[in-house]
């Protein structure tokens, strides 16, 4: 990994452009729809590059969430650190679009040319059971799941959830040394996701986004003009 978790700063710069594999709850609403959400327009005009991005990383959790990881990335890749990658750019043809693009970033993957396999890992940390973190960002994990199928056509793909529990722990109260310190392997949990046929349509999606971004050439904050 990058010291000092430099790559966020590349998921930041693709927000303007880009829908990424965390703007995946956006595309389900879309598709299931029809509509653009009143919630997902300040998202959709920092797309457009009305609004800057913001560096949501910044916050406490998040600098939580980003050692935790980059430690179970070397507690994964100690010994085949080659193989594994931290944070690649995955970028879509087949579901981008004119105005948008759909990219992902997914936390920690290892592409095994041996045996044809793509083992895509996304890491979560919380409180939250394992059950409960999966239906969460379920759709997050599909949008990983269908650019990797693109990008890999002839591989198998195995995406898979890491669940890192906190249950107990004060992330938010403890240094960074504290949480290095304190990190216990015995708290992950690594399932695979499984995906059944079309959990939304992507397509269908970017199209109509696409389609809204065209004529998309203000933003005003709220209902202030």
């Amino acid at each position: 990994m990058e010291t000092e978790f430099e790559y966020k700063q590349d998921i930041i710069n693709t927000r303007v452009g880009c829908l990424g594999s965390s703007d995946a709850k956006l595309l389900a609403q879309v598709s299931n729809s029809g509509a653009i959400p009143q919630g997902a327009k300040k998202r959709l005009a920092v797309v457009k590059g009305l609004v800057e991005p913001q560096d949501g990383f910044k916050t406490r959790a998040m600098r939580c969430g980003d050692i935790i990881e980059n430690l179970i990335y070397q507690n994964l890749a100690h010994n085949v650190e080659e193989q594994y990658q931290s944070n690649p750019l995955w970028v879509s043809k087949k579901y981008s679009r004119k105005n948008v693009n759909l990219i992902s970033h997914p936390d920690i993957v290892r592409v095994d040319a041996q045996n044809n396999t793509v083992t895509v890992l996304e890491v979560k940390t919380t409180q939250e059971t394992f059950d409960a973190t999966r239906a969460e960002y379920y759709a997050q994990l599909y949008v990983h799941n269908i650019i990797a199928m693109e990008l890999y056509p002839t591989y198998k793909i195995d995406v898979k959830l890491v669940h890192y529990s906190t249950k107990g722990m004060d992330l938010q109260n403890m240094t960074d040394a504290e949480i290095v310190d304190s990190f216990d392997p015995t708290r992950i949990t690594v399932r695979k996701c499984k995906f059944s046929g079309l959990n939304f349509d992507v397509h269908f999606a970017m199209d109509r986004i696409d389609r809204y971004l065209e004529t998309l050439d203000c933003y005003f904050e709220g209902d202030e003009i």
